[in-house]
């Protein structure tokens, strides 16, 4: 068994007493509730296109899930904030719906809710039923930028975040903050469908990448402190980068020789689609649209632009009508199989056919059970990746938080603040976000401003630690997989109560993860029903229409 975090117990029975010292190995635990009812949810089989084939409760504090394909990054995939765990009861009561779940809530986290109205401030406290060490900040006061002007929220703002690119230049400058960066889990790129013609030809994408100047881009067009995409997986994940590997150097002669040698028909027009509206990672997505044009042009290939509407674009990209088109996504997990997982498995169809080397290649680095040997099999990933060229990475976009002075202790992970750990001059802090969330609960959300709200609220079984620590436990204190990575067991911690004074035990995860991948759950209904970074994660739902 490979052991991932370990506890020592001391379990006594009424008839046998078993110690077990280390972690040489962990045994099932006592429930010490002879009523307890474990349940199971399963696949029929795998060929439903999801990664889980079972999540059971083996006993009242241990939880195991089983996969259709090995997955040395599951724990990772954990510590998404949508894998909140809910009681069971409560959940069934609510019926999953995330509206009802906000007028009232009830969670395991840190702090909870005392006010909630529109137009007004969240107010967070710390949660009197908490299991953790108790935050040293008492109370959080969320505010929106679009409520506050400028002055108000530099002058009365204690944490600063989700700033647009456009504004970050003075709050930079203000001597009164100082800014932390996130590690990048975005990235923008240029993509290409391979079934449209001459984009089906490897050699036409390798001369285009030749001709793209990805420093520029990222210097000039993406949120300072910007990291230019050398390959796929950004700087700060050593597992999953290869250190000796750069992307295509710019040089135009090479990048019409290489198009020259694919008998390239200089006299058509290729199209670049874009989305023509500002996001929190591309302020100007025209201006990178128009450069890329630019650099293309010098080599001889004219480019005609398509500026969209969000809705027409993905319908676009999912159709496969665009040769080229420009666009962002999120790595949901701090691993580098992440940046993988949705080009490559999830959202495949954006590129037309799926590149089933580099699939294979995948399902290989997540079958490793080391992480020398993950190494060795990204390192042939990442490499394949750059001959094959399904996309050209250009930058990962510095996202920024930033904290009053007068606050010690700050740090950040790739999402989230330790607003648990913060030491400020006060026990209460003013927090100014970009947008209010529409709901509180997590499973059907996708903004990180939500997110930041509700993983204070709810625990996940595991947590992305802050700086450079790693997986943290949280509502498991310990987790094991079996040797082939395809069993993955999760042990809960004792005495944890949901506010409204249930107790924690293993139904209550197999029932939170069922609302989500269960279609036929009488709690799949979250917000809109799309639990889109569920899909992300774990791919399709089961019993789906």
């Amino acid at each position: 068994m490979k052991l991932t975090s370990c506890r020592n117990l001391f379990s006594i029975l009424l008839v046998f007493s078993l110690v077990l010292t280390g972690c040489s190995g962990i045994s099932a635990q006592s429930t010490g509730n002879s009523n307890f009812s474990a349940m199971k949810v399963e696949a029929e089989s795998c060929g439903y296109g999801g990664e889980i084939r079972s999540v059971e409760a083996v006993d009242a504090y241990t939880v195991k899930f089983t996969l259709c394909s090995a997955d040395a990054a599951f724990p990772q995939k954990m510590t998404s904030p949508i894998m909140a765990i809910q009681d069971k009861d409560f959940l069934d009561s609510h019926k999953g719906d995330s509206l009802l779940m906000t007028k009232e809530m009830n969670g395991t986290g840190p702090f909870t809710v005392i006010t909630n109205q529109k137009d007004l401030p969240i107010l967070l406290k710390v949660s009197p039923t908490y299991w953790g060490t108790p935050p040293r900040v008492t109370s959080i006061y969320f505010h929106w930028y679009e409520n506050a002007t400028s002055y108000q929220y530099r002058s009365l703002g204690d944490v600063l975040n989700t700033i647009d690119p456009a504004a970050l230049e003075p709050v930079q400058k203000d001597t009164a903050f100082t800014g932390i960066r996130h590690n990048p889990m975005n990235l923008v790129y240029i993509g290409f469908n391979n079934k449209l013609s001459p984009m089906n030809n490897v050699a036409v994408r390798q001369g285009i990448a030749y001709a793209i100047d990805q420093a520029k881009l990222t210097q000039n067009y993406l949120a300072s402190g910007s990291e230019t995409a050398t390959q796929l997986v950004p700087s700060f994940l050593t597992t999953g980068r290869t250190s000796s590997l750069s992307w295509y150097e710019v040089d135009l002669e090479k990048a019409k020789a290489t198009l020259e040698s694919a008998n390239f028909d200089f006299s058509q027009k290729i199209t670049l689609a874009y989305v023509d509206e500002s996001s929190s990672l591309i302020q100007n997505p025209g201006w990178i649209a128009a450069e890329i044009k630019s650099e293309l042009a010098a080599i001889g290939i004219e480019v005609e632009l398509m500026p969209l509407m969000k809705e027409r674009f993905d319908s676009v990209i999912w159709n496969g009508t665009a040769m080229m088109f420009l666009d962002t996504y999120k790595a949901q997990y701090a691993d580098g199989a992440a940046f993988y997982e949705i080009p490559l498995l999830r959202e495949v169809r954006r590129f037309g056919d799926p590149y089933s080397t580099l699939q294979q290649e995948l399902y290989a680095v997540q079958a490793a059970t080391s992480t020398s040997a993950r190494q060795i099999k990204f390192d042939q990933l990442n490499q394949d990746f750059k001959d094959l060229v399904p996309f050209i990475p250009v930058g990962f976009v510095a996202q920024w938080s930033f904290f009053r002075n007068t606050i010690s202790s700050a740090s950040t992970n790739s999402s989230f603040e330790n607003y648990e750990d913060l030491s400020p001059q006060t026990v209460t802090i003013q927090v100014y976000e970009k947008n209010r969330p529409i709901s509180l609960w997590p499973s059907d959300e996708t903004n990180d401003d939500t997110f930041k709200i509700t993983r204070l609220l709810y625990d996940t079984l595991v947590t992305e630690g802050y700086g450079a620590s790693g997986l943290q436990p949280s509502l498991a204190d310990s987790w094991i997989s079996n040797d082939a990575m395809t069993e993955w067991t999760f042990y809960l911690r004792y005495n944890v109560n949901f506010s409204n004074g249930a107790s924690l035990d293993a139904n209550d995860v197999v029932a939170s993860f069922a609302a989500m991948w269960d279609a036929s759950s009488p709690n799949h209904e979250g917000r809109t029903g799309e639990f889109t970074i569920f899909k992300q994660l774990f791919g399709e739902f089961i019993n789906e229409d």
